[in-house]
């Protein structure tokens, strides 16, 4: 029986794809092949497409890193296989499509835990081979043009890290807006960026920054040859203003998603480099963007440990939210505290921006707002659920960016500045 495919038809391109397989189960390995390489899939398969004189474990990866998809031959024996195990890892690590195939039965437990949300395809004993050979192909083909976009990424990112980084791999012109356009569409794509990936994008957005920095500051030269010096330098104050807002945007857009990234893996991190988004985020839109982000994550359970600390001086004034579950005291130390009521710790940081003792204060009746009244001659209104989420992602975290992470994460030509 012969498949044509709607990609057959119209000679569109196919997935290319790496199958990990135990030896025992080369005979349908090879079966499995030369059906998909009839569809005219690229199929890469270890033990033929590695030469002697290769080291194994390098091409190995070489060979899932330019894949479009992995696929993982279940049998009792590849889920035993260390070297499975390896070429699995290394799929996970850089986000490849997993396509796991259920050739030889095993209980569902022992199945590796990253093979257990996709869907099995069953090419065991019993089943028509040809039907599932199609349900394997719609898998393959299931959002293409993406798939080939985050396997070229990968792959011109792992050359530029390879090659240490230099500026010379990174993304210019034409190929870094497509990467821009590919990474605004992340959210709903599978497979995501790895970070890897959305370091790289950010390098090349950094050298096109400076670049232009570089010829504006040329074309500045130029210009105040031919125009009174004032002129040419209200300009060049606007193009600075200009880079900066664009380099800005982009930088928040890029700690958002580094957010996303890190949120399993390094929490802390994930809310800190939020509270650094939100902070920097100018435009109306980006800045609700950031703090819905934001509050998001605080409805995530934390580990927290913080000391209750009292005022420095006299108390002079304290009142109860609307709901009751917040408590505002003032006092002659200048400071305006929140207190969680049911645990009496301290809800979020001191507010500390009078010049005297503060002495009166009240809620709105929504509870959003906060009014204080001071010696210095000034009433003041707190936003308390911007103040919130600020103060309890840094309590949260517990920590400030190191300077590494912000070299990584934020950017070196940017002055070392603490979240917190």
């Amino acid at each position: 029986m012969v498949i044509e495919t709607q990609a057959d038809r119209v000679g569109e391109r196919h997935a290319s794809v790496f199958i990990s397989h135990s030896r025992k189960d080369k005979d349908f390995v090879g079966v499995l092949k030369e059906a998909l390489e009839q569809h005219n899939y690229d199929v890469w398969v270890d033990v033929e497409d590695i030469l002697p004189t290769e080291d194994w474990l390098a091409g190995v990866r070489s060979g899932i890193e330019k894949a479009d998809a992995f696929v993982f031959v279940i049998s009792p024996d590849s889920i035993r296989s260390e070297d499975c195990q390896r070429e699995l890892d290394h799929a996970v690590e850089h986000n490849k499509r997993l396509v796991p195939i259920m050739y030889r039965n095993v209980h569902d437990e022992e199945v590796p835990k990253p093979l257990g949300v996709p869907e099995w395809i069953f090419f065991g004993y019993g089943d028509d081979f040809d039907m599932s050979l199609q349900t394997l192909i719609k898998a393959l083909n299931t959002d293409l043009e993406w798939v080939h976009a985050h396997t070229r990424l990968l792959t011109r990112a792992i050359e530029w890290d390879t090659n240490g980084r230099d500026t010379s791999f990174v993304l210019r012109g034409s190929d870094l807006r497509t990467a821009e356009g590919w990474q605004a569409k992340v959210g709903d794509k599978e497979p995501k960026l790895t970070l890897l990936q959305n370091e790289y994008i950010l390098a090349g957005e950094a050298f096109e920054a400076r670049r232009i920095r570089r010829l504006r500051t040329v074309a500045g030269g130029l210009a105040i040859l031919l125009v009174i010096s004032i002129i040419a330098t209200v300009l060049a104050i606007r193009q600075t203003q200009e880079a900066r807002l664009q380099a800005n945007i982009a930088l928040t857009r890029q700690l958002l998603a580094q957010a996303s990234e890190l949120l399993e893996r390094q929490p802390d991190v994930s809310l800190l480099l939020n509270v650094e988004a939100l902070r920097r985020a100018r435009d109306y839109s980006e800045r609700e963007d950031a703090r819905f982000a934001l509050m998001d994550k605080l409805t995530r359970s934390y580990h927290v440990a913080s000391q209750l600390t009292g005022h420095t001086d006299t108390v002079t004034d304290v009142v109860f939210s609307p709901n009751g579950k917040l408590l505002a005291s003032t006092s002659d130390d200048k400071t305006v505290r929140l207190w969680d009521v049911a645990s009496g710790k301290p809800h979020g940081d001191p507010l500390t921006d009078h010049n005297g003792a503060v002495y009166r204060v009240a809620f709105s009746p929504d509870g959003k707002l906060l009014a204080s009244a001071s010696v210095d001659k000034t009433v003041r209104l707190w936003d308390l659920e911007v103040e919130s989420s600020v103060s309890e992602a840094c309590r949260t975290a517990n920590r400030n960016l190191s300077h590494a992470e912000w070299r990584t994460f934020v950017g070196s030509e940017f002055d070392y500045d603490p979240t917190c």
